[in-house]
């Protein structure tokens, strides 16, 4: 936004600024921070100063300040907000004068016809708050004042003429859009004379063209809104004009349009056509609905002024379904002291906190209708233009900061009276963290969204693309993505890991995945052997061992029936449960896939809920105990079972065997060391098992090694018949 101080010294009595000879935008900063412009307050208060220059128009130098404001301080974004609330800032009154020199006051209020000449069905409530129209004739369309070229140019708008540059001076003045149209192109579309013209607002039918100024045409749809003369679309609601409707250097008769829409829709409709405009941006992000009021009778008295314009009264049509009542909030005196801390009073030479006056008093240069005031509390009624940005108390507390100015408090931190902690789930995420970077992963990150074609995906009301049109519901799908980006870059070998959060749709959830990606690179075992790549059961070990150094022990291993889709093996995928609940996969890579992206097969990938395991309350505190000194015994044993039977239900049954039959000083551990099928019979084959024992207190003696061996054996065969 671009603040002219000539303009600005008509709301506001600055202090006049010579400017001598031509200086650079350094120099006119200077020059300002010795004026009343308060620059270094804005700057305080929200409103970074982004440059200052200095403009000359028929000899008439003027500073222009240009100033960023924040989304939420969209009434500010014109001259008369701009000046309100640097009156608020300065603690200056906002000057009660006649605007020109004729001293003809802006109209409090105007005519208006009883009958309601509008046609706005029940639909169109939602879209609009407020509609005015007002028919002038004898207008003469000239050049515009030097006066209204200056403030114009001054915020980087080039003059067209006197009738186009007033519904530009609106926008720039009071933040409020409008649109004029001429009034006999009206009826020569409608083909109808002026009472029977309706003028009125619907929604555009499906598929409707619509020429605009800009010279395209649009398609519309009933998310497009329209003005419309006898159902005859003239302009799009709050976006753009039409060019069968614009005025010219012929142009008599005029119709002014003021309208106040809805925000949020004036948004999707401009959207949804690819248009931007003044007006757009501005109803995009609200007008209040007293300003709708003044600047429509505002404008109304400069045309008549500018452009020698005779209103017809009786033509004036208004629509309105504003029933606005001034938000109302209660503040406690006391959590104004407790949010913003402390003063130093310079008389007192002591520190204290505000008083309840001048709260009062931040308030009331706030504007804000102050009422039932008590000890501890007040009452206060909330202005209109501020109602889209103050909605609780912590909003009036900043402000009441904003006005005494926040450098005034003393910058002190609140004591800590418990300290914080780290939560479990995150203490899962920093141990894996270190165990994967500590076994050569690399920490990745990619964006939450994606494309909308992954299973399970939410979508996105309103995208930023195709690509970016869904939340994430898994992590592996990037990892491929970043392995296919580095072959292409020729970075052969790739073992990544993802820590972040993904959505499920219908498990309506949001939890925290680790998700791995590793393998693909070829190597060597000893010097004269031959390469060779890496194998399912070691990529299995892998994981197993990222487990066990988590201390996540007896994680069971189930075959996947259901396919994770066609970028993973259908017959090499797995589950992973620990007590009873899935806490993720692990697979390896389609080989056709691998193929199309010139990918290595055997490349392996691995999804963790590291949410799901913080619920189970793994990785306790480790207990260590002492190295046995007393030598182990090994035992081989042998076990025909059926192909059915996995590895891991075996070594389950076994497990629970040996905990039955061991004594509390004895340690047993099994490993299995071979698998060899039989040719004879398809339907059976062969596991190896090596069982250690240790004692902790003795050395144990081979016959009760050799008895409690085959009583374990016999056990295990009696329950496998």
């Amino acid at each position: 936004m671009y603040i002219s101080t000539n303009w600005l010294k008509s709301f506001i009595n600055l202090e006049k600024i010579e400017i001598k000879n031509k200086q650079t935008s350094i120099e006119s900063e200077r020059l300002l921070s010795y004026s009343q412009f308060p620059t270094e307050l804005l700057t305080l208060t929200g409103f970074e100063v982004e440059d200052i220059t200095t403009e000359t128009y028929e000899n008439k130098t003027d500073l222009i300040v240009e100033i960023d404001t924040t989304p939420n301080r969209s009434d500010v974004n014109n001259m008369v907000g701009f000046s309100r609330e640097i009156s608020s800032l300065m603690n200056f009154p906002l000057p009660t004068k006649p605007f020109f020199k004729e001293k003809k006051n802006i109209p409090t209020h105007l005519k208006f016809s009883t009958e309601q000449n509008t046609t706005i069905n029940q639909t169109s409530n939602e879209f609009v708050t407020s509609l005015f129209f007002h028919q002038m004739e004898n207008i003469k369309v000239n050049d515009s004042p030097t006066w209204l070229k200056q403030r114009l140019l001054s915020n980087n708008m080039n003059p067209i003429n006197n009738v186009v540059d007033l519904t530009n001076y609106s926008i720039i003045e009071w933040g409020q859009p409008l649109h004029i149209y001429d009034f006999d192109k009206i009826k020569n579309l409608t083909k109808q004379n002026s009472e029977k013209i309706k003028l009125g607002l619907r929604p555009g039918y499906k598929d409707e063209k619509f020429l605009a100024l800009d010279d395209i045409t649009y398609i519309l749809n009933e998310k497009n809104y329209v003005i419309t003369a006898n159902d005859i679309a003239i302009s799009i609601a709050g976006v753009i004009g039409g060019k069968t409707t614009a005025i010219d250097e012929t142009t008599t008769n005029i119709v002014l349009e003021c309208g106040n829409f809805n925000s949020k829709k004036v948004r999707q409709s401009s959207r949804k056509l690819g248009i931007n405009t003044d007006a757009s941006s501005y109803f995009g992000k609200g007008v209040a609905h007293t300003t709708s009021n003044l600047a429509f009778q505002h404008t109304i008295k400069l045309l008549q002024l500018l452009c020698h314009g005779n209103s017809i009264i009786s033509s004036t049509i208004f629509y309105s379904q504003a029933k606005f009542i001034n938000r109302t909030l209660t503040l406690n005196f006391a959590n104004v002291c407790e949010t913003l801390g402390e003063i130093y009073d310079v008389k007192a030479k002591q520190t204290r906190t505000l008083t309840a006056s001048e709260i009062l008093t931040c308030l009331n240069r706030l504007n804000f209708t102050v009422d039932q005031i008590t000890d501890y509390n007040c009452t206060l009624q909330i202005p209109e233009y501020r109602s889209h940005d103050i909605e609780y108390e912590i909003d009036i507390i900043e402000e009441i900061g904003r006005i005494y100015g926040f450098n005034n408090f003393i910058p002190r931190l609140p004591t800590t009276y418990r300290l914080g902690k780290i939560s479990y789930e995150q203490q899962l995420i920093n141990n894996f963290q270190k165990l994967l970077i500590n076994q050569g992963f690399n920490e990745l990150i990619h964006y939450s969204l994606n494309s909308g074609n992954l299973p399970n995906k939410i979508k996105l009301f309103n995208p930023l693309g195709v690509e970016y049109s869904a939340l994430r519901s898994t992590l592996m799908f990037n990892l491929l993505d970043s392995a296919i980006y580095n072959t292409n870059q020729r970075n052969s070998s790739l073992s990544g890991f993802e820590i972040g959060r993904v959505f499920n749709y219908k498990k309506n959830a949001e939890y925290t995945l680790l998700a791995g990606i590793f393998g693909g690179s070829a190597y060597k075992t000893e010097w004269n052997k031959p390469l060779q790549t890496l194998s399912w059961y070691e990529a299995k070990n892998t994981i197993i061992t990222l487990f066990n150094n988590m201390n996540i022990n007896n994680v069971n291993w189930s075959q996947l029936t259901q396919n994770l889709g066609p970028q993973f093996h259908p017959g090499r995928s797995a589950l992973l449960h620990y007590k009873h609940k899935e806490i993720g996969t692990f697979t390896q890579i389609n080989p056709l896939y691998a193929k199309q992206n010139n990918l290595s097969r055997s490349i392996y990938l691995f999804e963790i809920n590291v949410t799901y395991l913080s619920q189970l309350h793994v990785n306790q505190a480790q207990k260590y105990k002492n190295f046995s000194t007393y030598p182990k015994i090994n035992k081989d044993i042998s076990l025909e079972v059926s192909t059915n039977l996995t590895n891991t239900q075996l070594l389950t049954l076994i497990k629970q065997i040996i905990k039955i039959k061991k004594t509390e000083e004895l340690k047993i551990s099994v490993k299995l060391f071979d698998n060899y099928g039989q040719k004879e019979n398809n339907n059976k084959r062969i596991l190896g098992y090596t069982l250690t024992y240790q004692s902790n207190t003795r050395t144990l003696l081979k016959g009760e090694i050799d008895t409690l061996t085959q009583e374990i054996v016999d056990t295990l065969e009696s329950k496998l018949k």
